[in-house]
Parts: C-alpha cells; structure tokens; sequence
C-alpha cells in the first residue's frame, strides 16, 4: 500500500519529461514503499503465466535438442527435432521478407503532392530509417534474426525501442517473452497495467550509471564479492500517482531485486501527451518501448500467444517417448541375457566368446538347453512404429511442412503450376502470420520515428544523406507522415512476388514507376535502377497516370473501331460472292437431281433384272425337280406295265392286285400315287380292276394321247392315273 504522496504541481510533471531520474523527489520510505509495491505486482504477474512459461521452456529445450541426464547408460534420451525444423523454415521464409537487401523501411506521406515535394522527403525518410536500422542502431539485423528464430518457438517476442541519454544512439533491441513480464489477463500491451523486464547488470555497470547520475547509489546494497556475475535487476513500466491528485502518471521504475531498492524513477510520457483542464490533469498519453510481435493468437484470448512449443510440445512429447521406447526394446534385445540353473556345471564368472569358438562344458546338451533361460525381452513394436508415423505426420501437417515447402522435388511428373498453387496454399497460415509480423514492424519504425524527431540533429541527418536541404523537423514531422516496412503481407513467395510484379509492368508498360518496381522485384540493386530510370524531377513530373490510362483507352477504341470497319467490309464482299454463285449453285442442284434420278431408275432396272433371274432360276429348279419326279415315276409304272404283260398276277401287277413298289423299296417322295390307298380299292371297283375306258394294252404308247381310244382321256403322268382310277366317273 503506498503512502498518500503530497500535491504537486502539473508543471512539475512536465518537468519530469527531461529529467533523467526523479527519484531523489521523494524520500526513502516513500521510495521503499513504491519498491515493495513494484516487487509484489511482479511477483502476481508471473504467477498468473506459470503455465505457459513451463510449456515455453520446455519446447525450448526440445528445439536446442539439449541432452539431459539418462537414468541408465544405456537408456535412449532422443529429442525429435519437429519444432526445430518448424522453426528454421519460418524463420527463412520470414526473414527474406522483412528484410530484403538495404530497403527495410518505408515512409508513405498522406495528401496530394503536385510539386513532388512529399515524394522526395519520403524518400529521405526511407533511406535515413533504413541506414538507422542496418547500420545506425548495433545488432539491429542480428537482433531481428533472433526474433525470427525464436517467436515460431515461443509464441510471442518483443523489442524494446528507445534513446539512450548516456550513450547517445538509437536502440531496438529483441528481447525473450521469458524476460518480459505481463499478467496473462491483460488484453494487450498497450493497455497493460504493468509491463516489467527483468534485467541484469554487472557491479560494474551499475556504478557507470550510478556516476552518470541516471541511478541513485545503492552500490552498498549490492553484492560485496566482485566476482563480476550480474545481479536481477527489474524495470517496471507502470501507473502510480506521484504527484498527489488522485490521477496515476505512467512512469519507469527500476528496482534491485535482491535489496529491493529503487535505482531510478523516470517520466514515461511526452510533453504534449499531458491534457489538462482548469489546471488539473485530465489524462496523459502514455509514451510505449515494447514493441510485440506475435506469432499465433491463444484460443482462450489470454495474453500470452502460442508457438510451436505450445502447439507441438505436447505432440513431440509423446513421440520421444515412443522413440525412446523403441530403442529401449531394440537395445533389451539385442542385450541378451537371463537366468541360469545352479546345477549347471559351468565355471563361474563372465564368458567372452571370440570369433568361431566354442567352449567345452561338463554338461549334456539337454542339460545344457534346460539350464538357461534368457530375458523375455521383445522386439521393437511394429504398432508402436505405426503410431509414430501417423504422429509425425500430424505434426508436419500442423506446422506446415511438406516437401516442396522444405524445397524437395514432388514425387511423379507434377505441372509448375500445380507445384505453384500448393506452394500459395501451403503459405496460407504463413501469410497470416506474417501479417502480424509486419503490423509489429510497422510499430516499431513508428517508434524509432517519433524518437528521431525528438533526438536527431540536423547535422548528423545531412551528414547520412550528404543533402543539405535535409531538415529533422520538416522531414520528420508527426502531422503528415507514415512509416511501414517494405514487406508485403500479402505475398509469402518469390514467385507470386514476381508474377505480381510482372503483371503490374505488362499493364502499366510505360510507367517509369512499374518499371522500377518490376527491376526491384527481380533483384536488380536500387544503385543500377536509379542509373537506368533517373529519378523523377520535381519541376518536370511524368505525364498523369490517369491520363496515360485515359489516351490508352482512346487508342484502343479506335483500334476496335478500325477492326470493326475491316470485319463489315469483309462481310459485304463475302454476300456479293454468295449471289454471284446462286445460279451456279442452282443449276449444279437440278443436275445433281437428274443424276439422283438416273441412278434411281438404273438400280429399279438393275433390281427388277436381278428378281427375273432369281424367278426364272427358282422356276427352273421346280421344273427340274418335277422333270427328275416324272422320270421315276414313270420308270417305276413302266416297270410294273412289263410285269403286268408277262401274266404275273401277284402283288405288285397293275391287273391282279395293288400298285405298289417292291418289297422292302420305298417310295420317298410319294409323287404320283393316292393318299386313300392302293390303285384299284377305290369305292365302286373291284380289286385289281382296271377302270373303264383304259385300254387293255400293256405298251406305254397306249397311255399318251396318240394311243388313246375316241373319248379316251389322256394322261401324262402316274398321278392323273392314280386319280382317274380313284374317281373313274371323270374319265367320261
């Protein structure tokens, strides 16, 4: 609880702003009491991030892959490198975006600039920052790289930005989440209630600053020993009211841990960042050193951001062990051993075998089988080795790794293009992430600007650009300008980089502008551009891009025009040309018509020919077959006739019984004879009798028309006999 502290005035808190330590304004209770204070609130605030400060130190450890103590010798203590690997690419892709050659910084000036005038200072601005952050400032680029390795890993890193009074230089230095202390519900840094780095500084050091009259002298409360080991010192960046009126002004307190005692207090607000009214403070602005750059946001929306080590620690945990397992049981095994049977007649002690040799024993072999018994220690688990693998692949797929995002060729014969869109999807997260990235940049060059206008000379900024018209407060004016890093968030890759800039220059052919950004992009150094495009003049500026667009558009309509005009005329003279053919094409019609007709009659003609032949040859094929029926019956009548002549009246005579073939001949065809029954049995006739008006004759003339009697009836062949025979009232 800190004492109430006596009024004072607000031209006292002004004051504060130059001076370098107020600390000697207040006594040693008061100062005391605002150390404890200070300690306590430190103390609660790294409380509340013990979880996930563990979680961080423990991915850490698994990323530096350190070996820790085995339990037993020959146990396995394997690290799996995933996060390792997670972090080293992000950090590659990262870096060559953020940083890319001596462009690092970009000043953007708001308004209209018809004299060029703003595009010049930019410029100035552009190059004294990133001069300031490659060359000014100590380890501003090694810093940088360390921050990239690290914040995949850690979730989350900062920068601290600020002038130093004593050595007179700019410093933005990357400092540890591990460092920085802040309550895990605060919702951001800008509205943290404390914000406190722990620091550590050497006896040594603390007595330069103690001489310089930036600390109080507490050179007796630190460490007797000069061993010249650092001491814990804390800076808190906090709220209290100081000056009496009720109203909390933000300040920076440092403080010895171990003695708890306050080695400097100092104003952490601007000049014009205290409003008043009627004399007394309405608020004050507070002036910010810590810049956050984050890595992923935390679900739960809790202050702290997750990394590889929050995302894949508990992943890699796991694998390790299995890992561990495995070689654990392919060690076990491969060790031997087990029990052997006192009754076994060996010699006690170890035995080495050599090479192809055996060693004699007083025991049978049976004996010898039943005397040992080795180590029931399996194999290495195949399902263990299974889940591994599904394990890492998680993993890879969580951190986004895959082979074309390591730089490995694709398996089979995969197009550029389809490599280049799972490369931009691939990036996606990256994209995002790097996002975040430059929104923190950007905050960090707004700092690094204010504090250039505060601190610079004119004499050392000419001296960098050797421009005399160069002005610290007329280029570095807060009012009117804007700075952010040369990066682009949108663009995670070289080649969508370039296809981007490429497109840009293919539109805008005769910009000089979009050519310079287009040899940028394709790595030509800034010296060599400016050689080949000269810089724009002020007094004679390039045409208007709106205009250039607009005499383009005029262009390309009257090309469309002309184009236009050519395709009717085209069109006119291909009509004329039809007509000129319609007559043509009529009459080649009316003869592809007669032709069409000819050849209809001529196949008619050809069709009925070819049904005449296959009618005449169906005809003749009947006729003959009758002629080749006819011949044998009436060979077989013939012969039945002569044995009729010759008096035999048996079975088979035409005048003794039936007409019929031999015995055991068929007649196949059945041609010629009555399907009621033998010749003679017909109703009305004796059997055997020949019918009336048949001449008694046994010659076959006596059966043609020439033989016949008057009023006979002729026959032609066996049938008409069969019938006359059957029905003999038709012979008459």
């Amino acid at each position: 609880m800190l004492p109430v502290m006596p009024k004072r005035s607000i031209e006292w808190l002004r004051n504060n702003i130059i001076r370098l330590n107020i600390a000697d304004d207040f006594t040693e209770v008061e100062l005391n009491a605002i150390a404890g204070d200070v300690v306590n609130g430190y103390e609660i605030d790294t409380g509340s991030r013990t979880a996930w400060f563990n979680q961080t130190e423990k991915g850490l450890k698994i990323a530096k892959q350190e070996v820790e103590p085995r339990i037993e010798a020959w146990m396995a203590n394997t690290k799996d490198p995933l996060i390792a690997i997670a972090a080293n690419q992000f950090a590659a892709r990262a870096g060559g975006e953020l940083i890319r050659g001596r462009d690092v910084v970009k000043a953007q000036v708001t308004g209209s600039d018809p004299d060029g005038l703003k595009a010049l200072r930019s410029k100035r601005v552009s190059d004294y920052m990133s001069w300031l952050c490659l060359d000014g400032i100590v380890e501003w680029e090694a810093n940088t790289d360390q921050l990239l390795n690290s914040v995949s890993i850690t979730g989350c890193y900062y920068k601290k930005t600020f002038y130093d009074p004593i050595d007179k230089c700019f410093n933005s230095y990357a400092i540890s989440p591990l460092k920085i202390v802040v309550h895990n519900d605060t919702q951001s840094l800008l509205k943290a209630a404390r914000i406190t780095e722990e620091l550590e500084f050497s006896k040594n050091d603390a007595v330069e600053r103690i001489r310089a009259e930036v600390w109080l002298d507490i050179e007796e409360k630190m460490n007797k020993d000069d061993d010249g080991l650092p001491e814990k010192f804390i800076e808190q960046h906090c709220w209290y009211d100081l000056d009496g009126d009720g109203y909390k002004e933000p300040y920076v307190i440092l403080v010895h841990v171990d003695s708890r005692q306050i080695c400097r207090i100092a104003a952490r607000y601007k000049y014009v960042g205290v409003f008043e009214i009627n004399g007394k403070v309405q608020r004050i602005e507070a002036r910010h050193y810590y810049t956050k750059f984050p890595f992923l946001p935390s679900p739960d929306a809790t202050y702290h951001d997750m990394g590889w080590a929050h995302l894949l620690g508990p992943l890699v945990e796991t694998k390790q062990a299995i890992m561990n397992q495995l070689h654990d049981a392919g060690t076990m095994s491969n060790m031997g051993g087990g029990f052997i049977a006192k009754g076994a007649r060996i010699q006690g002690g170890k035995l080495k075998f050599s090479l192809n040799e055996w060693k004699p024993v007083e025991s049978t072999g049976q004996q010898l089988r039943d005397a040992f018994f080795p180590n029931p220690a399996k194999e290495p688990s195949a399902v263990l080795f299974n889940l591994l693998s599904m394990l890492d692949q998680k993993g890879m797929k969580l951190a986004s790794i895959s082979d074309s995002m390591t730089g490995d060729m694709p398996q089979g014969n995969t197009p550029a293009t389809t490599v280049l869109a799972l490369l931009d999807q691939g990036l996606k997260v990256f994209t995002s992430i790097l996002r975040r990235l430059y929104r923190a940049s950007k905050e960090e060059y707004k700092k690094l600007y204010e504090l250039i206008y505060e601190n610079l000379s004119d004499a050392d900024y000419q001296k960098v650009l050797d421009d005399p018209e160069a002005s610290v407060l007329r280029d570095f004016s807060p009012d009117d300008c804007d700075v952010q890093p040369v990066a682009d968030p949108t663009a995670a890759s070289e080649a969508i980089r370039l296809a981007i800039a490429n497109a840009i220059h293919t539109a805008l052919p005769s910009n000089p502008m979009a050519l310079r950004y287009y040899l940028k992009s394709i790595g030509v150094k800034q010296k060599d551009i400016d050689e080949m495009i000269p810089p724009v003049d002020p007094k004679n500026p390039p045409p208007d891009i709106n205009m250039i667009k607009v005499q383009a558009d005029i262009t390309e309509q009257g090309e469309k025009l002309k184009i236009e005009h050519t395709r009717v005329d085209n069109d006119t003279e291909r009509v004329k040309i039809e007509q000129a053919l319609v007559p043509h094409k009529m009459l080649l019609m009316e003869q592809q018509a007669l032709k069409t007709k000819a050849d209809a009659e001529k196949a008619l003609s050809e069709a009925q020919s070819k049904q005449i032949m296959t009618n005449l040859e169906i005809f003749n094929t009947q006729l003959n077959s009758m002629q080749q029926n006819f011949d044998q019956q009436l060979a077989l009548l013939q012969s039945q006739l002569e044995r009729g002549s010759s008096g035999d009246t048996g079975t088979g005579s035409v005048f003794g019984g039936t007409v019929s073939v031999e015995e055991g001949q068929e007649n196949p065809q059945n041609i010629g004879l009555p399907e009621s029954g033998p010749i003679g049995n017909s109703p009305g006739h004796g059997s055997g009798a020949i019918p009336d008006g048949i001449g008694g004759g046994n010659s076959l003339n006596d059966l043609q028309p020439d033989g016949a009697s008057a009023g006979a009836r002729p026959y032609t062949n066996a049938r008409d006999l069969a019938e006359a025979e059957s029905n003999p009232g038709d012979m008459m």
